[in-house]
């Protein structure tokens, strides 16, 4: 294979990567919203779990995104 060609790929490659990576933040964002709306004043312990672990997912996602 061409090199010029392997380069193009790569870079397609690692577009394609970081739409993925984007797409998931965005929806993962989404999600947090709704699930935020959800929360009463009493017996959604799990919910603030919930959003605590979408959160975290968020800063590894871009974290993720920062270095592709």
């Amino acid at each position: 294979m061409c090199g010029w060609y392997s380069d193009i790929v790569e870079e397609m490659q690692n577009e394609e990567r970081e739409m993925n990576i984007q797409n998931k933040i965005d929806v993962i964002k989404d999600e947090i919203k709704i699930i935020k709306k959800r929360i009463e004043p009493q017996d959604c312990g799990h919910l603030y779990t919930t959003v605590d672990v979408l959160e975290h997912r968020l800063k590894e996602l871009k974290k993720e995104l920062k270095n592709a």
